[in-house]
């Protein structure tokens, strides 16, 4: 009996791996991937569950996990995760993925738990997705399996970063499928509705993600009246309909938030600024989506049989949508005047992007051979010439992956020692107080405890350059700056080289590299011979001023260093904390800061 048990058994095993073998393979391929970086560390290091656990998830992602952190501890629409006087303020950005990201620790999860159950589940579903899209375009079950996991691959170092693409890159594959399938058949109403739940979906996990949605559903309708299918547009005007009504929610907070009087502020600081000019990653990316569609057109054109074919028509229009609008999302400032990283954030999706069509289209090249085959020779020279330019941008994708996967296995070592470096303090810090109280840091410190303290504990600090991606004024922002820095005895030059700290992204970086941009095309085209003031290059300490770091030199001089009490008492700093590795003479008596814990690694400091 027990040997017939037994066979009994094996058999049902046996069946259920031949039948669900593709998905197994895919559930195998995902829980690989993700525990890819941390491999070798198995036979390097003498690692405890704590260690395991923590490792897939992390590497220095505390921001996403701070966010998530003051969703767990009461703050629903996540106020700044940094600045105790502002964490019951409203968010910057819809917040629905972090929510998501947070139902683990809901649930009662740590924080190393929830951020490894988070990576489990969102690549899962990441694979599943990329799968079902290959399968919807008519790819063979193992070459789905494979696509899934080269698609992963390409942006793996983003899905294992906390929140952010971790879940917006499945809802925007989500996306994807369900706009598939539905351009397939219009009029199925269950395909419709899918659509429009993940179009909604899109409004509220991402806004760079909610663009991408409107202008692929702009420029299908657009391609509709072209080949005039007025029939399939009034549904996609029906469709819009219910999308708008449903993302009247976001629409009302969107108004709550540019109506904030330091939103412009807080969006500058995150690079927000106003120019008709692209970013050079647009061209960057875009020529790969150009060069790929092109491939899938020419082979259009020039095959009577693949223009017959309405499945390979079917991808040709789900790629050429789908790739042209990263294109003009990337490049939207163009029209709008309005610029806040676009270029930079669309490319993440035209990592996925790229190697997901480029399988689809060797598929599809291995299905119709024979068509393929009677090109004429020139022909079949410029598919070859497109094709491994194609390999060749996939290439540089897969490189940069190859080069973050070497980056996180250190990072995640990293954080192993700074765990074990850190893990006492925050435990007598956490223990110690039971309300939150604000923290201040020694900013020549190198440990990572500011991203510990926000992310793993209830306290906050007195100055992150995460808090400044938040709603807060550039006065308080610049002035908590100064006052964190009070034991550095700052500098004119001190003040420029941290510029990026406390003014953001526009000033220190963009705004200058767009006003030299505009020279070298100026001198280029020759425009000063028009009566064009070309103008001068320059750099971002002369655009913004000199009065301007002198002035914040006068301040911290003459108004913060005298009256440091009245400024550690403005911001409710409870405690100081010096590194041990920093050999500084913090003369806490000059101050009134009293010793009150101390270990290998850190001091704490009790501020009177």
């Amino acid at each position: 009996m027990k040997s017939c048990g037994v066979d009994i058994l094996g058999m049902l095993v046996a069946k259920v791996l031949t039948r669900y073998k593709h998905l197994l393979c895919l559930v195998a391929v995902a829980v690989f991937l993700v525990f890819l970086p941390t491999i070798n560390l198995f036979f390097t290091k003498d690692l405890n569950w704590r260690d395991v656990a923590t490792m897939p998830g992390r590497g220095m992602w505390s921001y996403y996990e701070a966010r998530v952190r003051e969703i767990v501890n009461g703050h629903p629409f996540m106020g700044n995760p940094y600045f105790l006087e502002h964490n019951n303020e409203i968010a910057p950005a819809f917040f629905l993925a972090d929510w998501l990201a947070a139902i683990p620790r809901l649930l009662g999860m740590s924080l190393e738990g929830g951020a490894t159950v988070n990576l489990l589940f969102w690549s899962l579903i990441f694979v599943f997705l990329v799968y079902g899209i290959l399968r919807g375009m008519n790819v063979s079950k193992t070459a789905s399996v494979v696509g899934a996991g080269l698609s992963y691959f390409s942006v793996f170092y983003m899905m294992a970063r906390p929140v952010s693409m971790q879940i917006v890159f499945p809802f925007y594959l989500f996306f994807l499928l369900t706009f598939l399938f539905w351009i397939k058949d219009t009029t199925n109403k269950k395909r419709s509705a899918l659509l429009v739940l993940a179009s909604i979906a899109s409004f509220y996990i991402y806004t760079y993600l909610w663009q991408i949605v409107v202008i692929i559903l702009g420029l299908t309708g657009g391609y509709w009246l072209i080949v005039r299918e007025k029939d399939k547009v009034i549904r996609l005007i029906k469709m819009l309909g219910f999308i708008i009504i449903f993302s009247a929610p976001l629409f009302v907070y969107t108004y709550r938030q540019i109506t904030h009087p330091y939103y412009w502020e807080t969006f500058r600081r995150m690079g927000f600024m106003t120019t008709h000019m692209p970013f050079a990653e647009t061209f960057y990316s875009g020529r790969w989506i150009i060069l790929m569609i092109l491939v899938w057109l020419l082979s259009f054109w020039w095959s009577k049989e693949l223009r017959a074919n309405q499945p390979y028509k079917t991808s040709l229009i789900f790629v050429a949508i789908s790739g042209l609008s990263l294109i003009i999302a990337s490049a939207s400032n163009i029209i709008t005047g309005k610029e806040i990283e676009l270029a930079g954030h669309i490319v993440r999706f035209v990592w996925l992007w790229l190697p997901l069509t480029l399988v689809v289209f060797l598929f599809f090249v291995k299905n119709n051979w024979m068509n393929f085959k009677f090109f004429s020779l020139s022909k079949k020279f410029i598919i070859l010439i497109l094709i491994l330019m194609c390999f060749y941008g996939a290439g540089i994708y897969y490189k940069r992956s190859f080069l973050m996967l070497s980056r996180k296995q250190q990072a995640i070592q990293n954080y192993i020692d700074e765990n074990q470096r850190t893990s006492a303090v925050l435990e007598w810090l956490e223990n110690g107080e039971k309300d939150p109280v604000v923290i201040w840091i020694d900013d020549d410190s190198q440990s990572a405890i500011e991203g510990y303290i926000t992310a793993a504990t209830k306290h906050y600090v007195l100055f992150s350059i995460g808090g400044t991606l938040h709603l807060v004024s550039n006065q308080e922002v610049e002035e908590r700056y100064l006052v964190s820095n009070y034991f550095n005895k700052l500098s004119l030059a001190d003040l420029k080289n941290d510029f990026n700290l406390y003014a953001g992204l526009a000033d220190a970086v963009h705004l200058y590299k767009t006003h030299n941009r505009k020279v070298i095309l100026c001198r280029f085209f020759q425009l000063d011979k028009l009566g064009y003031d070309c103008g001068e290059k320059t750099d971002a300490f002369t655009l913004k001023g000199e009065k301007y770091f002198t002035d914040l030199y006068d301040q911290y001089t003459k108004e913060i260093v005298p009256n440091i009490g009245r400024y550690l008492k403005k911001y409710h700093v409870a405690y100081f904390i010096k590194d041990r590795r920093v050999d500084k003479d913090i003369d806490a008596g000059k101050i009134g800061m009293e010793r009150v814990y101390y270990d290998d690694n850190f001091e704490v400091y009790k501020i009177k």
